[in-house]
């Protein structure tokens, strides 16, 4: 008989982010000789071009069982480890790891991992000190008529698409004429339901991160216009001990209430004028932009994907703490104006970048090319020109070089109104 190829299935990903594709398959074949399997809808040639084997189906399916079966079964493969890689492969992975007897996070609770209402509405029951945690307001709404009715009862509140990722749709309204602006761009998403929420914070925006229980907390920094795009993030962010102690001794049981046994999590949050926490959404998969790279560089002995990879493939690695040896960080670079990019000159950008911060100091991508459109009012980090990622020893010092390197990326890209 033929031997079985072991596999390692990554449950849905953004195109935009093979590079971490390629990255597991790489750590898949060092550490368990397998390959990975890419399961996702319309399979197109840069996926056959990382990986064969890829399974064309919805991510989010909770009955993917049995036409796996037969997949796998044709290509004569041996499934060791389910990889949740996007907020509604979290939903596929969980149920098809139950399924096959595999490590992975609950499965009863992973549809609520996309679908926002369904997030609300399990944080509702989930027993929490109101003295430390506050839960918002809530309404599911599906028409336009609906939805200002709801903005002449209650003011400004955020809105949010119940079933999308990346910040897609994701707006503060604050009035009449930001709803119709809403409505113009993003209707839509009414089909499916939007969630009407509390405003709760313009700042103090975190994520709780982390993998087998080791854990961080990451400082967000979002746009201030009426789309809350992330544009720079700090790991670890620089807290004082005492806040980052209380802020995981009051988000780890909520995680677990959540489903989170181990597997990879980025559960966003606000840290509110009050000193209350509340969420903003949870999301049981890796971090993106980065962040899970940028741990990486900031802790010890640390590489958070390939302690993914050993706990969903069944291997239970010792979670130790974290000892920080850097803080680093990342940008996403926003046009300073709309218009059309008419040159990039990716070269000098790196000189500049060696010069200044040194070769090991830095990690840079170009994200558009010459005649993209950009705007300066970035909706989520589809809208961004690039990332440049930087470490330093002082927190101060990297969130200056930041900006610097903000600047000099903005200086050799030429855009025309």
């Amino acid at each position: 008989m033929k031997k079985m190829t072991n596999v390692i299935a990554v449950f849905g990903y953004n195109n935009s982010r093979i590079y971490d594709v390629e990255k597991i398959k790489n750590m898949a074949l060092e550490k368990f000789g397998a390959e990975i399997l890419l399961i996702k809808e319309h399979v197109d040639k840069q996926d056959l071009s990382v990986t064969r084997f890829c399974f064309d189906a919805q991510p989010e399916r909770s009955d993917l069982e049995g036409p796996l079966r037969v997949y796998l079964k044709s290509e004569n493969l041996n499934l060791i480890g389910c990889l949740p890689f996007s907020d509604k492969g979290v939903i596929g992975a969980a149920h098809t790891a139950k399924a096959f007897g595999l490590f992975g996070d609950d499965d009863r609770t992973a549809k609520a991992m996309l679908d926002k209402h369904l997030f609300r509405e399990l944080e509702a029951k989930i027993p929490m000190d109101p003295s430390v945690y506050r839960k918002p307001f809530f309404k599911k709404i599906h028409d336009a008529d609906e939805l200002l009715a709801f903005f002449e009862r209650t003011g400004t509140f955020f809105i949010k698409p119940a079933s999308e990722g990346n910040s897609r749709g994701c707006m503060k309204i604050s009035s009449r004429n930001d709803l119709l602006l809403w409505l113009e761009e993003n209707a839509p998403y009414l089909k499916n339901g939007v969630i009407c929420e509390e405003y709760l914070s313009s700042g103090n925006e975190f994520s709780f991160d982390g993998v087998n229980g080791s854990y961080w907390v990451t400082e967000k920094y979002t746009t201030e216009g009426a789309y809350r795009a992330e544009y720079q993030h700090i790991v670890p962010a620089p807290l004082d001990e005492a806040l980052e102690l209380t802020m995981q001794n009051t988000l780890r049981p909520l995680l677990t209430n959540l489903g989170s046994r181990g597997g990879a999590f980025h559960h966003e949050f606000f840290n509110l004028t009050d000193s209350r926490l509340a969420s903003v959404e949870p999301n049981r998969r890796p971090a993106g932009m980065w962040i899970w790279d940028l741990a990486a560089w900031s802790f010890e002995n640390f590489n958070p994907w390939a302690t993914w990879l050993e706990v969903c493939a069944g291997k239970k690695p010792t979670a130790s703490a974290l000892k920080r040896v850097f803080f680093s960080g990342v940008r996403g670079v926003i046009s300073s104006i709309d218009g059309t990019i008419a040159h990039i000159d990716e070269i000098a950008i790196r000189d500049q970048f060696t010069e200044i911060f040194g070769s090991e100091n830095f990690r840079f991508s170009i994200l558009k090319q010459v005649n993209s459109i950009v705007r300066r009012d970035a909706r989520d980090n589809a809208d961004f020109l690039a990332y440049v990622a930087l470490r330093h020893k002082d927190a101060l010092t990297l969130k200056n070089n930041l900006a610097l390197a903000n600047e000099i990326v903005l200086k050799n890209i030429e855009v025309c109104p």
